[in-house]
């Protein structure tokens, strides 16, 4: 049976960041289809009118810090800080943002957030909230500012942070502030800390070490989506591009139907590049997620990557597949491709 395909409708007064587009939803292989929406939609680089009618804040040297250990683990959550130098005196304004860019929904991250602190110089600093997903920060003056807080990783959700015992997945969107009026073209840098042994997986451009990534601006840092903890993941190269599958829980998507599946990623690949004549990325990650709990399954495609979660049942199906191609297939169309 094809899925059908819908067209959902604009909705052009969504907060903050770039308009979102839907992600893929298939229900359970043996049971009946829902459907797979594909939206082409602008990602409008949007801040609010507020926000442009202040002058630029003083803030550079921006960087992230994620912690994931069995303590944290224990408690579903995602440790997260982020430092920048100021050399002003106005406050800085630090936002979250409400969405994710494939998902086709408001999600108010900021819920899901708690034990928010900030010092300046290793002093603390006075803040308040100015709304929902915005932290305003007193800094008094130059020096260095750190934040931290907690974010809660309970949905098992493409678009959300999913913490198991041994395995985190996070979102950018989720845990990443960004400073209200500098524009999203900031350069940043990310640093993983969690158990040695346990593996990191991200779109991200490595930074010269274990655990240590850069983004070239804001947009490149909240569409690059991390597995971190105990899963498979393997890698190689596909038309001279590398590409590495990552899937959770380990020994899940194993033997012969792993075999399958990187015959099937062989398969289809050239051919989807062939489409538009280029491959738009330096390597690609098809990170996975079987639960049981699931009924059906959801991927949500990114820039060079995409997550999808899956019931075990689609493991061997053409399902599996058949998504994984549609989500690569978003690389071009609507992450590079869009309405004029």
């Amino acid at each position: 049976m094809r899925p059908s395909l819908t067209e959902m409708p604009w909705a052009p007064d969504q907060p903050r960041f770039p308009q979102p587009t839907p992600r893929s939803v298939l229900a359970h292989p043996s049971g009946p289809l829902r459907r797979v929406s594909l939206i082409p939609a602008l990602l409008l680089l949007a801040a609010g009118t507020s926000a442009q009618s202040r002058p630029a804040p003083a803030v550079s040297g921006i960087r992230y810090e994620l912690t994931f250990d069995s303590t944290t683990a224990m408690h579903r959550t995602v440790r997260v800080a982020m430092r920048f130098e100021v050399t002003g005196t106005a406050p800085i304004l630090l936002s979250l943002p409400a969405w994710t860019p494939g998902a086709y929904e408001i999600s108010n991250y900021a819920r899901r957030l708690s034990g928010f602190s900030a010092t300046i110089g290793g002093r603390p600093a006075s803040w308040n909230k100015t709304d929902a997903d915005t932290w305003q920060i007193r800094t008094g003056g130059p020096g260095s500012v750190d934040v931290r807080f907690d974010f809660r990783a309970d949905t098992l959700d493409d678009a959300m942070a999913w913490a198991q015992r041994e395995f985190l997945l996070v979102n950018g969107t989720n845990v990443f502030l960004y400073p209200e009026g500098l524009g999203l073209g900031f350069p940043a840098r990310v640093t993983v800390r969690t158990i040695p042994g346990w593996h990191i997986l991200t779109g991200l451009d490595p930074d010269g070490g274990a655990g240590r990534y850069r983004a070239r601006n804001y947009h490149d840092l909240v569409d690059m989506p991390l597995f971190i903890g105990r899963f498979d993941v393997d890698s190689a190269q596909i038309d001279g591009v590398w590409h590495r599958v990552a899937s959770y829980p380990a020994g899940q998507l194993a033997g012969a139907s792993r075999e399958l599946f990187w015959q099937q990623l062989r398969g289809f690949v050239p051919q989807v590049a062939r489409v538009f004549g280029e491959t738009p990325w330096k390597h690609y990650s098809t990170m996975i997620i079987f639960d049981r709990s699931v009924n059906g399954g959801s991927a949500l495609e990114h820039q060079n990557s995409h997550v999808g979660i899956y019931g075990p049942d689609f493991i061997g199906s053409p399902f599996l597949p058949s998504i994984t191609a549609h989500e690569m297939f978003h690389s071009w169309n609507v992450k590079r491709l869009r309405p004029a």
